[in-house]
This record gives C-alpha cells, structure tokens and sequence, in this order.
C-alpha cells in the first residue's frame, strides 16, 4: 500500500468460509424493520452457534407460496471479522464495507450485464486457492449461495499424490499457458469430479425449490486460468462451461470479487 502511494484510506473487504453462514429461508412477509428485528430469531435456527456471536444481516429475495418471502441471511463470525478489520487498521486503512465473496462475485456478474435485465437462470462460479463461491441466480436475484471447501490447493495435492510427484513439479504444469502431460490432465479430471458432484448436489437443490437448473455454468477465479481445468471441468458437468471475467475492463477472471467489491461505493 505504501508502495502504491494512495490517497484513499477506505477498503471494502470480503469473507467466506466456514466461519460465514449463508441460508436462504422462507419467513412471513415483513416489512424491512420488522425484518430485522425478526432475523436475529429467524438466523438462530440454522446457525452452529449463538446468534450473540456473530454479525448478522439479511435481505428480502422474493415472494414464495403461501403468501410468504424468500429471505437471504448472512452471519460471519464476529471474531472472523474483528481479526479482518483489525489487520486493516493496522496497516492505516479503515473498513468501509464488509462483504461476502460469492455475494461480491454475483454483485459483479450481474452489474456486468451492461444495464440489460438478465432473466432465466444462471450459475456462476468462483475459484480460490481454498474455496469455490457458488451463486445460482434467478433472473437477477441469487437464490442459491454457498461455499464449496475445494479450491487450487487441494486439486495440487490430489494431483501431485496420484502421481507420485512434486507439487512444485505440478504447479509448473498448471501455470496459465503451460503445456500439461496426458497424466497431469488424466490426474485433474479424476480429482475435479469431487468439485462437480457439489455443484451438480446444488443444482438439484435448486431445481427442487426454484424451478430449472441452470443451462451454463460460468467460472471465475484465479483457478479458472490454470492450464487444463477448463477441459476437467466440462468433462463432468452437462451444462455449458464459459470463462467470465468483468466486462469491458480488461480484468482478468481472477478480479470477479475485487470488481464487486469496488461497486460498493
């Protein structure tokens, strides 16, 4: 940051994990007060520990039958965040927003339709070196999100394990633009399919509450410019897979939560 010689102080950050719980619940139709003060109640049912421990928010999603609504809650740790925070205080920064990375990730999607209303459904996922962001939208609403524990680090050690090789060996293959063995590829494709039985167990998920699943799967993140992942992906999944990156831009695919995030302003 010093490096950069900035004049603006304010960041806007983005957590997930296990620490952050993402619930999309049918509730009575509220009006936004009584909303939140109904969330605390409503969040305690799903969440692993007291709603006195963590930061809760929510929003209003859509009608569903019966006369009531769609809800999305989110709660993160308060721990989780006070660590966050307290890391950007100290390098002289002060938080401005706190967001959630397939939320950020969505946000960017959407506001990358160039003010066209998008319709139907569409999925789209992020990523990371640790976790894979799913968001399921309907039209322009994001009635499934989740995190899925599987990401770059865990593809370079299944690889590396079956073939009995160095992961810094592999990672070399893996770089964007690097020529892999029939092995290496062989390799990823047997590992992504733990990736693809979660997405294809929230697709049916979604089908089952919100109608059709989605007919393309769109991919971001920094794993989604790995040599071969692409061609590992679609080997398992029977919807479209496309690499998305923020339009218009010029950003690379691995900037989908950074562009989301710089939309809260």
């Amino acid at each position: 940051m010093d490096a950069l010689h900035l004049s603006i102080k304010d960041v806007n950050l983005a957590v997930s994990g296990q620490w952050v719980i993402i619930r999309i619940v049918e509730m009575p139709a509220l009006k936004p007060d009584e909303l939140r003060q109904a969330l605390p109640f409503e969040a305690q049912r799903y969440l692993p520990f007291s709603a006195q421990d963590v930061v809760l928010d929510g929003a209003m999603l859509g009608p569903a039958e019966g006369g009531k609504m769609w809800v999305l809650i989110v709660a993160a740790k308060r721990d989780l965040l006070e660590r966050r925070i307290a890391w950007i205080k100290q390098a002289g920064l002060e938080p401005a927003v706190v967001d959630v990375d397939a939320l950020a990730a969505g946000n960017a999607f959407v506001a990358c339709a160039n003010g066209k209303a998008l319709s139907g459904t569409h999925a789209l996922i992020n990523i990371g070196a640790q976790l894979t962001n799913l968001v399921i939208f309907k039209d322009e609403v994001p009635y499934l999100v989740r995190d899925i524990p599987w990401g770059g680090v865990k593809l370079l050690r299944n690889v590396a394990e079956q073939l009995g090789s160095d992961e810094a060996q592999i990672a070399a293959q893996l770089k964007p633009g690097g020529t892999l063995s029939q092995q290496v590829l062989d390799a990823m494709k047997v590992t992504t399919e733990s990736l693809t039985v979660e997405l294809q167990l929230s697709f049916d998920f979604f089908e089952s509450r919100f109608g059709p699943p989605p007919a393309e799967l769109m991919v971001s993140g920094g794993m989604s410019l790995c040599a071969g992942f692409m061609d590992a992906l679609k080997g398992h999944v029977a919807q479209t897979v496309t690499l998305w990156a923020p339009e218009g831009e010029g950003l690379s695919s691995q900037f989908a939560v950074a562009y989301g995030l710089a939309l809260r302003t």
